[in-house]
């Protein structure tokens, strides 16, 4: 699919410098975020599971109502995990549609090439307007999927939280 190419000016090429810039940072944040929250979560899930092997306590000990936030509170942070697992998980494919064939702008299009269509396709890439922006675009892409499933996480994380204390507050009560 061949696109109609609009040239930047050049205000408008720095301002794309600069967006490409910060949206790495973003991602690059992103994942640290991400790395740390399912590390943390990993390690309280490690507590609980080691607990439950050595046999000190186990959810079957549980009112059947606590029993039943338990396991939704579990189910929960399994998801989160999941969830933030993915955020880190990288991305290795362009999946902009309307990218202009033969060109380098995400390290994706590279790894199959042969020097020569490496070779070739830089110097594509080094007429062309639009592979600064495919790249804006792609990375940009990155971004919001690593922060829609960060947030996800988070949100999963606190729904679990909430059944956490919930089976806590009727083990108290019942």
């Amino acid at each position: 699919m061949k696109l109609k190419i609009i040239k930047l000016t050049p205000e408008g090429k720095s301002i794309e410098q600069e967006l490409i810039k910060q949206v790495r940072e973003e991602i690059s944040r992103a994942d640290s975020k991400s790395s740390i929250i399912l590390a943390g979560l990993t390690f309280a899930l490690g507590a609980v599971i080691s607990s439950l092997f050595m046999g000190r306590w186990n959810p079957s000990s549980l009112e059947i109502h606590a029993q039943i936030a338990w396991w939704i509170g579990v189910g929960s942070i399994l998801l989160s995990l999941f969830s933030l697992a993915q955020t880190i998980y990288p991305r290795t494919k362009n999946t902009n549609v309307n990218r202009v064939e033969n060109l380098v702008a995400y390290y994706g299009d590279i790894h199959q090439l042969s020097s020569a269509a490496l070779v070739s396709n830089l110097n594509n890439t080094a007429v062309q307007e639009s592979s600064q922006t495919d790249q804006l675009l792609m990375l940009s892409k990155i971004a919001y999927k690593k922060y829609s499933h960060l947030k996800r996480g988070l949100n999963l994380a606190g729904f679990a939280l909430v059944f956490f204390a919930i089976t806590y507050i009727l083990q108290l009560v019942i």
